[in-house]
């Protein structure tokens, strides 16, 4: 099976780390109960630094909120970045648990012709219940874990490289075909800058 390295940062470099063929990135706030996170939206002109690559948007979940809204709201800020049906969607929920939240928000995702991808520890992320697992194990290793559904692996976190700092995952060839190449708009909707601000 062919790997693909992908990397991930809060605040994205200036250009994407040798060796790797993908990105993930987020694309909605943690919610009131998540302000420990330090994550950012991505705006558009971070996004398009990484227009050759394949590209994964992340939505980090808020358990409080209402999991049909908040699949709603993950798709639309997808599809204003120009991500088409089909592709996924990566919704993190690091080393929580909700499975009953996170199956409603995962149908309402595959509602609207998108996959959802559960990101979380490896402990704990497959009791969610998502068929699709993007684990994170920092184990140095990058090889996919063993496991039913497990198609990324972020295997290493808190790299340097020039302009920041990134973590690095493995994904599957499978889910490598459902990352988009967006985003295919050059100008921000006012609807879309409002969100993201």
């Amino acid at each position: 099976m062919t790997l693909t390295k992908c990397f991930d940062a809060a605040f994205p470099p200036a250009q994407a780390p040798d060796g790797c063929g993908a990105v993930l990135g987020y694309i909605g706030r943690p919610g009131p109960g998540r302000l420990d996170r330090d994550e950012h939206p991505w705006t558009l002109e971070e996004w398009l630094r990484f227009g050759h690559i394949r590209q994964f948007p992340c939505w980090v979940t808020d358990f409080s909120k209402d999991p049909r809204a908040s699949a709603a709201d993950a798709v639309h800020l997808a599809r204003a970045l120009g991500w088409n049906s089909g592709r996924a969607i990566v919704f993190d929920t690091e080393d929580l648990v909700d499975r009953p939240w996170c199956v409603v928000f995962a149908a309402e995702i595959e509602g609207y012709y998108f996959t959802p991808v559960n990101y979380g520890s490896a402990s704990v992320v497959a009791r969610n219940g998502c068929g699709w697992l993007w684990l994170a194990k920092w184990d140095g290793d990058p090889q996919l874990e063993d496991g039913q559904g497990v198609e990324a692996h972020q295997y290493v976190a808190g790299v340097t490289v020039p302009g920041g700092i990134v973590d690095f995952s493995v994904v599957s060839d499978d889910l490598l075909h459902h990352g988009g190449r967006g985003p295919r708009h050059w100008a921000v909707p006012y609807n879309l800058h409002n969100l993201l601000t």
